[in-house]
């Protein structure tokens, strides 16, 4: 069964089969994700182990995000194209003490953990389903521990980023195993056109604003307010990519363990910030006290331990809200203009109703424009290629 609910500015979309959920005003709109067509609006407001990048704990490192060997390709202020990941650069650097760090443990905000390639049924979380009808598989790729911090995005936006003139270059932030993947030279004209526009456009909603224009106390909170094209275009800059919608759904599910939140069963808010409940005020009275610092909720660490997968920020990914492909392996649906300019969003904000974090929630989102106090991001680095 699908159910949406419309917040403000966005839809979300939910594939449950026989569960009664609580929460705001929900619509029943069908049975299958095929016959989902997103309505008028914009987005949903929103460990350890694996192999890390940017100096973090745990696992193996890859070499600061996979710097060397093969070349990136479309580097430069544009970011890096297909092939091996490039260094993340959003996070300064720790021999100049200058590494934004991230989560109780303090390792790098820009930490990336390998999750390993597999199979699972898209939106489909075990008991929850009636059945596992949309089947994928997923190379191994690395995926941000956390996800983007305004500090992140400060040196992103203060390198010139995020501009029409500073869009990335053509191909840049290409998935390695789906051609075409990169950017389109389209999409510049929504980028804004300055970064005085950029700044005034990123306080969307400003008591729930997580970006200032100084460095502050909010450093550490997750970047929200931002569009699909912005964060296409940090990630490339950042030597990385949008994971695809397979991708995060196979991260949050905890691939084959097909779980319902990233954590498994359950739900509480020490694992997750969600329905405006961060600062012990109940829904509508949203504020920025409901987002949390990323890292902050360890208890609700993935299968490989990304943090926040579920909460805090929903989160952009590459495909548009087209039909799920079957078959699909290493698949993304490429053309947001087929469906009107729609891309989608997982795992739910802080800003959402509990039902807006299982794994099996899909949100649309309508590019470009429209700024939310949910919409974040989290980036996807191709692995090295010797993998």
């Amino acid at each position: 069964m699908a159910k949406s609910k419309s917040r403000g500015r966005g839809t979300w979309i939910w594939i449950i089969a026989a569960l009664v959920l609580a929460g705001g005003c929900v619509e029943f709109r069908g049975a299958d994700p095929e016959q989902d067509a997103p309505g008028e609006g914009g987005g949903g407001g929103g460990g350890a182990g694996g192999g890390a990048t940017g100096g973090g704990a745990g696992g193996d490192a890859t070499g600061g995000g996979g710097a060397g060997g093969d070349a990136t390709g479309g580097g430069g202020a544009g970011g890096a194209g297909a092939g091996e990941a490039a260094a993340p650069r959003s996070c300064g650097s720790r021999e100049l003490g200058t590494e934004l760090l991230c989560g109780p443990e303090e390792i790098s905000c820009c930490d990336s953990r390998l999750v390993p390639g597999g199979t699972f049924d898209r939106n489909f979380a075990g008991a929850r389903e009636a059945d596992g009808a949309y089947p994928a598989t997923v190379s191994g790729f690395l995926l941000d521990t956390f996800e983007v911090t305004v500090g992140r995005f400060r040196a992103f936006v203060d390198a010139g980023g995020g501009t029409q003139a500073s869009a990335p270059e053509a191909g840049a932030g290409e998935h390695s195993k789906i051609p075409g993947s990169g950017w389109s030279a389209d999409w510049k004209g929504w980028l804004e056109e300055d970064t005085a526009a950029l700044k005034a456009a990123l306080h969307c909603d400003p008591p729930r604003s997580t970006w200032t224009d100084d460095a502050g106390p909010n450093e550490n909170l997750p970047m929200n307010c931002v569009t699909w094209p912005e964060a296409f275009a940090f990630c490339a800059w950042d030597g990385g990519r949008l994971p695809t919608d397979a991708e995060l759904n196979y991260a949050a599910a905890g691939g084959d363990e097909q779980r319902s939140y990233p954590w498994g069963e359950g739900i509480d808010l020490s694992r997750a910030s969600y329905g405006c409940l961060g600062d012990a005020d109940a829904a509508p009275a949203c504020s920025l006290d409901d987002f949390s610092p990323v890292g902050s909720k360890p208890m609700g660490a993935g299968r490989w331990g990304h943090q926040d997968l579920a909460g805090g920020v929903s989160e952009f990914v590459r495909d548009s809200s087209d039909p799920l492909q079957i078959p699909c392996v290493d698949c993304a649906r490429l053309d947001p203009s087929s469906m009107g300019n729609y891309v989608v969003v997982r795992g739910g904000s802080a800003l959402d109703s509990e039902a807006s974090l299982y794994t099996t929630s899909r949100g649309v989102y309508r590019i470009p424009g429209r700024y939310d106090p949910g919409m974040g991001v989290r980036c996807a680095r191709n692995p090295p290629s010797a993998e």
